[in-house]
C-alpha cells in the first residue's frame, strides 16, 4: 500500500522528484500497482551500515520518543514490532541511513508530500535536531529489513552487521 501510495503521489505531483515524478506520471494505474507489488515482494540485499549517527541513541528515540519535545516513538508507526500498523506508513527497517536523514530533513522543511498521512511527520521532524535525525536513521539502517529485528550486536556497537 505504501509503495503504491508513493507512486500515485509522484504521478499526481504531490511528492516531488525530478526522477520519479515523470516516470510515475507516465504509468497507468495498473502499471503503478504492478510495480508496487513487484518491489514490495523483493528482498533487500545485505549491506554494511554507514552509521554516521549513534544507533543506541536512535534506538531510544525510536522506542520511547522524546516526550519533553513531544516527539512520539517512531516504532509506533514505522516498526519494528508486532503491533498492527497503518499500511500507508513505511517500514523503516533496513533503509539507507542517508536516505532516512534526507527524508526527515525534507519533512522538517515541509517539502515532503506523499500519502494522505505525510503531514503527520512535519511537526515531528521539526522537533528533531540533525544529530537526532542521524541517530534514528542509524538505528533503522542497522535493522534487518526482512524481520524488522533489532541489531544482533550490543546497542553500543557502531557497526552492526546484517
Amino acid at each position: 500500500e505504501y509503495l503504491l501510495a508513493a507512486l500515485n503521489a509522484y504521478a499526481r505531483g504531490d511528492r516531488h522528484s525530478g526522477v520519479m515524478q515523470p516516470l510515475a506520471a507516465g504509468l497507468s494505474d495498473s502499471q503503478r500497482r504492478a510495480l508496487a507489488l513487484h518491489y514490495a515482494g523483493r528482498s533487500m540485499p545485505a549491506r554494511q551500515a554507514v552509521n554516521r549517527g549513534d544507533a543506541a541513541r536512535g534506538r531510544q528515540i525510536a522506542e520511547r520518543g522524546i516526550p519533553a519535545l513531544r516527539v512520539p516513538a517512531c516504532s509506533a508507526c514505522h516498526g519494528p514490532g508486532d503491533a498492527p500498523r497503518n499500511p500507508y506508513y513505511p517500514k523503516l527497517a533496513g533503509q539507507y541511513e542517508d536516505y532516512l536523514v534526507l527524508q526527515l530533513e525534507v519533512f522538517k522543511e515541509q517539502h515532503r508530500g506523499g500519502s494522505r498521512y505525510h503531514h503527520l511527520m512535519h511537526p515531528v521532524a521539526a522537533r528533531l535536531t540533525p544529530e537526532m535525525m542521524r541517530d534514528v536513521a542509524a538505528f533503522y539502517a542497522a535493522l534487518s529489513p526482512v524481520t524488522e529485528s533489532r541489531p544482533s550486536s550490543s546497542p553500543e556497537s557502531t557497526s552492526p552487521s546484517r
